[in-house]
């Protein structure tokens, strides 16, 4: 044997036996798990330099940036926390015991723990590294740090005023209730870090309690010159801005402007140099400018207004409003064509616009004013489809935000689910689809009546007192957006004194013991123009409908939705008919009649009555 290799062996031995000691040495003084904090025995923490710090990734919208599990308690400790652009970190921190523990981001305070229990908090940070301190550690059970795009919610009003009382319609029993603070503090207030308000004195206590929370409120103002006819200038437009409550009050962040065309207005030059200047004086610089916007590409001016908005610092809430499709795969196509595709168009006229855009969903789903204009699609469904796109699709990347509009035209159910969705998609970072129904609703057939009476039985008190018949006008009239004929199809009654007329459907393919709802529009088929509650039997049997859940609301066309002799001075009066039922059994029965009792017919003999939009759908409890 050579003795040159026989004396080095020992020595590399040797040495690898040393090392494996010192490692066994230091090993306590390492965090566990994910914590990336090197402690001293008894000392402080101090930051660690690892790469733990890279970012792990989980859709489109989120990435984790820190995650400690179940850590050693110390007096202190401390973590480093990078992000990788100006935008939002979303900090969660559970604790399993009542002892203090205050957490604080950047020398500032996030929340403090005085009980077992999990508080969360979002702030706003620049690009780069931040720090997180914990104060003490001991009753840490978990933290996690995620990087989440900016989530709005349009629109916040106190309580004593109800924002659907002004779009058209009379809020339904209860309503006002349904979009207080109480019901936006469960499933909206919690998952939104933007609120767009108004700048009203009834608003301020809520705007000093979500300040305090870090978070941002924006006014809305309008798109003078765009949206209106008006002749503008850089320093009429300037002036508008600087008045609004977005720029007088030193506690809302700015202003959400209404709206901005793709088009060659001649505004848009002047709008061009407000921007500009606003940005270059101090004294609105911090103030934000966000345009409400349709696609801007394609003609120069408005293609011109986007750069210049990116230049100052402008976030575009883009208006993305897909209603309903007839079918699943006509829904999978338009979902694609108005948002990847939409996106990647934008993109490829003005590369990285992604980072500036925040994707504004529609969410309206009632009268006066509906993209759920299907009723046999499930809207939360379809809802749900748009938004796991968006956290998949390879072109979504990047996006700055994501927000929803309108909550005055939105089901109080839509707006619950809406505020998941975000959750889901945005804090949580799942890739999955959260609803697990199916997009077309199983129950009925024909709500529309776009078959003629196919699927329903009629019973006829005399005949010719019964049929399907078209009323040109009536979808749009009732809320259908945007503009179609689906809608315009009508089950049509002729109101007997020999009896009622019946039209009947079983209700198919119900989960014993799950909520469903049921709706139905309606109107006087030969004039609109009377304010009436409609004498119309809605009988559904075999169900438990829950107290207090039965509605028959009065209601008049939007604003901007005329036909006709039909307009925003003379409206068109329809009924809208809401109940919630809890399902007995898989099947039940519908039964529609223009008598409301046995014996009487409670409306007037020879009036002609219209129905449509008869759907049933599980409920979001």
């Amino acid at each position: 044997m050579n003795p040159i290799r026989r004396n080095r062996l020992p020595t590399r031995g040797m040495c690898f036996f040393f090392f494996g000691l010192l490692l066994i040495a230091v090993q306590p003084f390492f965090a566990r798990g994910d914590d990336t904090v090197v402690r001293t025995p008894a000392g402080p923490a101090r930051r660690q330099r690892n790469a733990a710090l890279q970012p792990k990734v989980l859709n489109n919208f989120v990435s984790e940036l820190l995650r400690v599990e179940s850590p050693r308690a110390a007096s202190s400790a401390q973590y480093a926390v990078v992000n990788q652009r100006d935008g939002w970190i979303f900090v969660s921190s559970q604790t399993t015991t009542a002892a203090r523990v205050q957490i604080a981001l950047d020398g500032r305070d996030l929340h403090v723990h005085q009980k077992a229990g999990v508080l969360e908090s979002m702030r706003f940070v620049h690009k780069g590294a931040h720090t997180l301190a914990l104060s003490p550690v001991a009753g840490l059970r978990q933290l996690v740090v995620r990087s989440i795009p900016e989530l709005g919610f349009a629109r916040y009003s106190a309580p004593s005023v109800l924002l659907a009382s002004q779009a058209g319609r009379t809020p339904r029993p209860g309503e006002v209730a349904r979009h207080d603070r109480a019901f936006l503090s469960r499933d909206i207030l919690p998952n939104i870090n933007l609120l767009v308000g108004n700048g009203t004195p009834e608003d301020e206590p809520m705007l000093r309690d979500w300040k305090a929370q870090g978070k941002r409120w924006l006014v809305q103002c309008s798109a003078i010159g765009i949206s209106s006819k008006e002749e503008v200038t850089a320093d009429s437009i300037e002036k508008y801005l600087t008045s609004t409550a977005g720029f007088t009050n030193p506690g809302i962040d700015g202003v959400l402007i209404d709206e901005f065309l793709d088009g060659e207005h001649k505004a848009y030059a002047a709008w061009c140099e407000a921007l500009r200047r606003m940005r270059a004086n101090p004294k609105y610089r911090q103030k934000l400018i966000y345009p409400y916007c349709t696609d801007l590409y394609d003609a120069k001016a408005s293609h011109r207004f986007s750069r210049v908005a990116i230049e100052c610092g402008c976030k575009f809430a883009y208006e993305r409003y897909l209603a309903e499709s007839r079918d699943a795969k006509r829904a999978e196509y338009e979902i694609n064509l108005h948002l990847p595709n939409s996106l990647a168009d934008w993109d490829a006229k003005l590369p990285g616009v992604a980072k500036h855009v925040i994707v504004c969903l529609g969410t309206f789903s009632q009268p006066p004013e509906n993209l759920d204009i299907n009723p046999g699609m499930n809207y939360k469904v379809f809802l749900d489809r748009q938004m796991n796109v968006l956290a998949n699709d390879p072109r979504c990347r990047g996006l700055y935000g994501l927000m929803t509009y309108l909550s005055s035209y939105s089901d109080p159910e839509v707006i619950r689910w809406s505020g998941k969705l975000l959750r889901h998609y945005c804090i949580e970072g799942k890739t999955t689809l959260l609803s697990t129904g199916p997009l077309m609703l199983p129950h009925l057939a024909n709500g529309d009546f776009v078959d003629g009476l196919r699927g329903w039985t009629v019973s006829e008190a005399q005949p010719g007192s019964v049929a399907a018949k078209t009323s040109p006008g009536f979808s749009w009239l009732q809320g259908r957006y945007p503009k179609t004929r689906r809608g315009d199809t009508v089950l049509w009654m002729k109101r007997s004194s020999a009896g009622p007329n019946v039209v009947r459907q079983p209700i198919k393919d119900l989960e014993p013991g799950r909520l469903y709802t049921f709706c139905m529009c309606s109107g006087d088929h030969r004039d609109l123009s009377k304010p009436q509650k409609l004498a119309i039997a809605i009988d559904l049997e075999g169900v438990d409908i829950l107290p207090g859940q039965v509605e028959q609301d009065v209601f008049h066309n939007c604003y901007s939705h005329t036909h006709g002799v039909y307009d925003a001075k003379r409206p068109a009066w329809m009924n809208y008919h809401w109940m919630l039922f809890r399902a007995r059994d898989k099947q039940a029965t519908l039964k529609i009649s223009d008598w409301t009792g046995p014996r009487q017919p409670g409306g007037p003999v020879g009036q002609e009555l219209m129905m449509n939009y008869v759907q049933v759908q599980p409920y979001d409890d």
